[in-house]
């Protein structure tokens, strides 16, 4: 509805199945005299993860809405309903007199289960009117661009897939099929363009506000067919994209960031300030995948793990890894306790991670530890400590052989000086020690750069033994003890464009988490800009490959390095 003669259109939150919400909009406005039923949950894939969910949505929520729509006195419907109710059609095209009821989805049964519903609710004496309407594929966007589809997460919908591709934001399309009877083997579909899809809707209004009574079938669609790859030469035609996924190599792995940096600058979000909050927050950035629970902080075994999921689907995103973070209660150590009973407890924790990560659907716990150390010479056993640690690291890889248990060491920390496993080499002797193949290690590049080392040289010691697990990308100044989390490649774009060049090389598989403190950043727009400078810097290390770096290195011609570099990074050699 429109208000103060202004084109503005009111607008009330609520939820199809909460029936007061709804009751007090048709309070508030009496005069509403038809409905546009678009309300409900519409991936084909997630529809059969989350049943029960798609049922209480989609099923139960249309009828709770037509029942209070006749308790006001309003009897006309326009439902959004699709043409999956066809199935797998018997007759091409598909028109309205085809059978329906055949489908094998989640969502199509719910879209099938709610036209039934209306078509018995219209032949009964209560005098609802319905246009039920059967979209085919919906594609494009207003022409001003102020609407469109632009998903978060992994679209689901060829549309913006091809859309995201064209402007780098995913590395490439997969056409899944080249042998169908088709044009060009692609698969085939009707694609409707939204505006069109709008104007059928605003007919139907039309009708039935214009006296029409019954319940219609419509199906809306063009009635001719493009394959997958006519639309993306259209794509290529109107946007001068040049087709696959850019220029040459792109990284094709997923990437996670700091749950925790969500909380910061409340000023810039309306999220609520709790963990689903802040998942929520995290699916606004681009190009995260992923997110790393701390456990017990965010996760614990007492979470309800199914509220946790369902969230991460709504933003698009998956979890990546549980991250260890031992209680205060174990400030004398957690696997190093001197006291037995926190050693048990230290172990017991460590496999419930590894139990949530299982649930979670990832596969990978990475511990670290603010207190398995020691402060002052003289002041522990090394040797006791390190043994208790391999012990405790020893039983839980042997209890979860499907998950990757990676330690994430770290020099000194303001919990412990001197953290047991202080370096990369000692990190390495742990691994040896555990000798373990599900244990392996997590490298931080800050934590690198406090320990006064080459982060780069640190990853490809631990990629030559086959034990990196995952890394944690962020940059700092490199003051003692100082551990500044700033954005990936600020402080040290050589050395962070060096890392990128170990993780390609040694084909490293784990996801990329950038563990950074954007306190007085906006941490979604931070955590964007670190994707982006990591795919950015990898397309430099693919250039830099192609210009003979690695041989230069090889030579050790730090001259010729630095000439490649300057014309990969900057376009041009410093001494032209």
């Amino acid at each position: 509805r429109r208000e103060g003669g202004r084109g503005e259109v009111a607008f009330r939150k609520g939820d199809v199945r909460n029936e007061k919400e709804i009751s007090s909009i048709f309070t508030e406005f009496p005069d509403i005299s038809c409905v546009i039923h678009f309300a409900g949950l519409k991936a084909v894939g997630e529809s059969s993860l989350i049943p029960l969910q798609y049922y209480d949505v989609n099923v139960s929520g249309s009828i709770n809405l037509v029942k209070t729509m006749l308790r006001h006195g309003c009897k006309n419907l326009v439902f959004s309903s699709s043409a999956t109710v066809y199935g797998d059609p018997e007759v091409l095209p598909v028109d309205e007199s085809c059978r329906t009821g055949t489908m094998s989805s989640v969502y199509g049964r719910n879209k099938f289960f709610v036209e039934e519903f209306i078509r018995d609710t219209c032949s009964s004496s209560v005098g609802l009117n319905a246009f039920i309407l059967r979209y085919f594929n919906p594609i494009g966007a207003h022409p001003s661009g102020e609407i469109g589809e632009d998903p978060k997460g992994l679209p689901n919908n060829l549309m913006p897939y091809v859309s995201k591709v064209a402007v780098g934001t995913l590395p490439e399309l997969q056409v899944f099929g080249d042998d169908y009877d088709t044009i060009d083997g692609t698969g085939v579909r009707d694609y409707i363009h939204v505006v069109d899809l709008a104007n059928g809707h605003v007919k139907a209004v039309e009708k039935l506000e214009g006296g029409w009574g019954g319940c219609e079938e419509v199906n809306l669609g063009t009635g001719r067919g493009y394959s997958v790859m006519e639309l993306v030469e259209g794509m290529k035609k109107v946007s001068g994209w040049g087709g696959g996924g850019g220029e040459g190599e792109v990284y094709k792995g997923s990437f996670g960031s700091r749950l925790n940096s969500m909380k910061d600058r409340r000023d810039m979000t309306t999220h609520s300030n709790d963990v689903v909050g802040w998942i929520r927050r995290m699916g606004e950035c681009v190009g995260v995948d992923l997110v790393d629970f701390n456990s017990p902080q965010h996760v614990g075994k007492d979470t309800n793990l199914d509220v946790v999921k369902k969230e991460l689907i709504d933003a698009g995103l998956k979890a990546g890894a549980i991250c260890l973070r031992y209680p205060k209660s174990m400030i004398r150590g957690a696997l190093t306790n001197p006291d037995p009973a926190l050693r048990r407890q230290a172990v017991d924790l460590t496999k419930d991670a590894c139990r949530i990560a299982t649930s979670l659907g990832c596969d990978e716990v990475v511990v670290w530890s603010a207190y398995d150390g020691y402060d002052y010479s003289v002041g522990a056993e090394y040797g006791t400590l390190w043994d208790w640690m391999v012990e405790g690291f020893r039983e839980v890889c042997d209890e979860f052989e499907n998950v990757k248990v990676s330690l994430e060491y770290k020099p000194t920390d303001e919990n412990t000086r001197f953290f047991i496993v202080p370096s990369t080499g000692a990190a390495l002797k742990l691994c040896s020690d555990v000798d373990r193949p599900n244990f392996g290690l997590t490298l931080d590049f800050g934590h690198c750069l406090m320990s006064g080392e080459s982060p780069a040289q640190s990853a490809t010691m631990v990629a030559r033994e086959g034990k990196l697990f995952g890394v944690q990308l962020n940059d700092g100044y490199s003051r003692l003890a100082a551990e500044d989390g700033m954005m990936f490649g600020t402080v040290h774009p050589i050395m962070a464009l060096e890392f990128v060049m170990v993780l390609r090389e040694y084909n490293y598989s784990g996801h990329i988490y950038f563990d950074t403190f954007p306190h007085n950043e906006d941490p979604v727009l931070e955590a964007s800009r670190n994707v982006r400078v990591f795919k950015r810097m990898w397309s430099w290390a693919v250039e830099a490959e192609r210009r003979g770096i690695k041989e230069a290195r090889r030579r050790m011609d730090v001259m010729e390095v630095l000439k490649i570099l300057d014309l990969v990074m900057y376009g041009k050699d410093e001494g032209e």
